[in-house]
């Protein structure tokens, strides 16, 4: 009756680590079978270039030299509102794309800021732009230069051409992978948000809060907000507003001044802090800093380790200070370019040494931060994999840790981490690896270990495996009451309407669509060479109806395979509001309804323009609901009680939609799904671990998953 298709969940088989293991075994216990293996990786100390921290090169890329860009991490630099918002809605991007371009092609990221207005001298100053004062803004002549405009701190118009320069800015740049953070320079002199050089009126805490929420758009990128010596950090000001409500990071200038070393201390564990410098290195060499302290060398250790900073500048403002810098304090460079930020190292990682094949792996490893400050990634997006590797550490697969987050791992702390994985049969998978990634979607993982036996794309192995023959995979054919598959689908071409879609579970439960303009597509070879039905989003779907064998109300586990194109959560497989399991393309969501017509849903995270495939279970003995994505837990929730018993006119079986309730006690087919649906398999009994393992296996394996 089953296509059957080989599959095995590879397990670790420790023992043979014995005779294979690299420089990165340290220590390597065992007891006796069934006992517990640990393995100790070696740290080093080598010289890590990762995301979210590092030295930052200001200004003037050209002038610095290629030793200087080896070590930096970060390009930053600062431009002037008015010569970027040359009028209103109208952009000059330019003058930033041109230092985005020499930043990205030097290998690096790039991080910047826009000043409203800035005075150094009565000879050195930039005004605000002259059609913002034209549209009604008002301003006033700065102290320190009468010829410089500067904008009335609360005039509505100014606020207002602010605010459409930071839509404007988050439209271009939020979440570009290549922008590192971008400073918030809404207000003040150089936009440090205080009023040195230019006098004027403070416009008060009421309206600076006004200035940071302009800022919440950007989601995805870290912004920096200036607090310049702890202005704005008491309750109600700007600072603490921006960190406590939007998680904004912290910029402290003159940080390298001791009394301002622990100002950006407040914002550990939320947002990243960046320290800048009260002057070039070859001034404060001379003691010509506004501060009047002459450079020594403990600066760099009591700034970073007094504000736990994630950035420190190398060198300042001319490119050639930077050169001076690493010339002459190289081994400050060194020694604290891991320190700053997070600096990970896995301390041991633990196996059960009676490991097999059949069953999901578990796996424990600790995880020690070396460096001051945790690992921010905007939107905690951070992520650790496992990997099969061939011989040549080509990734083969691999499979994402539930549970493991490393923002968890705090400075100064170890960490275990507990977790359980399954991989798919692969015959040429000769090591296991793990990875830390900065965001899941990285083809590469990007974090790199303070530890030996580090691949070139920056995969840890943990150990060799051995070559083990594949068992076959069995797709349980107990409580199996739907089974439609697109593969077994035959005599149709790509782009044919399908009107029955047979079950091939033995029930009968078929798919049918009678009305031909609400039929899905068949595509042959759409995903790992397997067919699929196209669902148009509009009034594609097709019914199953209401038979007994799928009016399941005590236990059931579902599961499909599909890829949604749609912005909205549709249906993938609905038995109307009793039973789902839908998805937009980034969120999948479980549903169960009881007779008592409560309901709970369970929603997870997929990445958009992916396949994946979901399950869901529920028990009436227990009462919860279950949610798995591609083999792994997402969530559960308690429901309790039967599932609603519905009538055949309520709640008909339904794929790429399902019936809802509307205004006025309405009730029809909807939730159009918009997108390709490979599989759906229905049991009328909760599967088994192994079972469930079993069926995700042979889907992954089938689809490439």
């Amino acid at each position: 009756m089953f296509l059957l298709e080989k599959r095995v969940l590879i397990r670790v088989l420790i023992f043979c680590m014995l005779l294979s293991l690299t420089p990165f075994i340290g220590v390597l216990n065992h007891a006796s079978a069934a006992t517990t293996l640990y393995v100790s990786p070696q740290g080093n100390n080598d010289y890590l270039i990762n995301p979210g921290k590092g030295w930052i090169v200001y200004s003037n890329f050209a002038n610095a030299n290629s030793a200087v860009w080896e070590k930096a991490s970060v390009g930053y630099a600062r431009f002037n509102w008015k010569d970027i918002h040359i009028g209103d809605n109208s952009f000059n991007w330019t003058p930033i794309d041109n230092m985005y371009t020499a930043a990205v092609t030097k290998g690096k990221k790039f991080a910047f800021g826009v000043m409203p207005v800035q005075v150094n001298s009565s000879s050195s100053y930039t005004s605000m732009p002259q059609w913002v004062i034209d549209a009604g803004a008002q301003y006033y002549y700065a102290s320190d230069a009468p010829s410089t405009k500067v904008p009335v701190w609360n005039d509505p118009v100014f606020i207002s051409k602010m605010g459409q320069f930071i839509t404007a800015l988050k439209d271009r740049y939020n979440g570009d992978p290549n922008i590192e953070f971008i400073d918030a320079r809404t207000f003040g002199n150089w936009g440090e948000w205080h009023l040195g050089g230019l006098g004027g009126t403070d416009p008060g805490d009421a309206v600076k809060r006004q200035y940071i929420d302009q800022w919440s758009g950007f989601d995805q990128t870290h912004i920096i907000v200036p607090i310049s010596g702890g202005t704005g950090m008491y309750a109600g000001g700007y600072g603490y507003y921006a960190r406590d409500t939007y998680g904004f990071g912290a910029r402290e200038d003159s940080s390298d001044y001791s009394p301002r070393w622990q100002k950006a201390l407040s914002f550990l564990n939320i947002g990243p802090a960046v320290g800048e410098w009260s002057f070039p290195y070859e001034k404060l060499k001379l003691g010509q800093g506004w501060t009047g302290e002459i450079w020594y060398d403990g600066m760099v250790p009591g700034q970073i380790n007094g504000s736990k900073y994630s950035y420190q500048p190398l060198g300042e403002w001319n490119g050639t200070d930077a050169n001076t810098f690493l010339s002459e304090k190289g081994n400050l460079v060194d020694e604290w370019q891991n320190k700053m930020g997070y600096w990970f190292k896995m301390t041991e990682a633990a196996y059960p040494s009676d490991l097999g094949n059949g069953t999901t792996g578990s796996l424990t490893f600790k995880m020690r931060n070396d460096g001051v400050a945790p690992l921010y990634m905007k939107g905690n997006t951070a992520v650790v994999k496992l990997a099969l590797l061939d011989s040549s550490n080509n990734v083969l697969a691999t499979s994402t840790l539930s549970g493991v987050n490393p923002f968890d791992w705090k400075p100064g702390q170890t960490v275990t981490n507990s977790t359980y994985f399954s991989f798919t049969y692969n015959a040429n998978a000769t090591k296991l690896a793990l990875g830390v990634f900065s965001k899941a979607s990285m083809p590469e993982p990007d974090i790199k270990l303070g530890i030996n036996n580090g691949t070139s794309s920056n995969w840890y192995v943990l150990s060799e495996m051995p070559s083990i023959p594949a068992p076959t995979p069995v797709v349980p054919a107990a409580g199996q009451v739907l089974w439609l598959k697109a593969d077994s689908i035959t005599g149709l071409n790509s782009g044919d309407n399908v009107s029955t879609f047979a079950d091939s579970s033995g029930s009968s439960n078929h798919a049918v669509q009678n009305t031909s303009t609400k039929r899905p597509k068949y595509y042959a070879n759409v995903v790992n060479g397997k067919a699929v039905l196209r669902f148009d989003g509009i009034d594609d779907y097709m019914s199953m109806g209401s038979p007994a064998s799928l009016n399941l109300q005590n236990n059931t586990t579902i599961f499909t395979v599909a890829k949604s194109q749609g912005t909205s959560i549709k249906g993938i497989y609905g038995r109307g509001e009793a039973l789902r399991i839908s998805s937009s393309d980034t969120v999948p969501r479980f549903l169960v309804r009881n007779t008592s017509h409560t309901t709970k849903t369970v929603s997870g995270t997929v990445y958009s323009g992916t396949w994946n495939a979901l399950g869901g279970t529920y028990s009436n003995s227990d009462g919860n609901l279950n949610f798995y994505k591609n083999g792994a837990w997402v969530g559960t929730d308690y429901l309790g009680g039967q599932i609603r018993n519905v009538s055949p006119d309520d709640q008909p079986n339904t794929i790429g939609a399902y019936m809802a309730w509307h205004t006025g006690d309405q009730k029809y087919i909807d939730y159009f799904f918009q997108g390709d649906i490979a599989e759906v398999i229905i049991y009328n009994r909760v599967l088994t671990v192994n079972e469930r393992q079993d069926v995700f296996s042979y889907l992954s394996n089938k689809y490439g998953l």
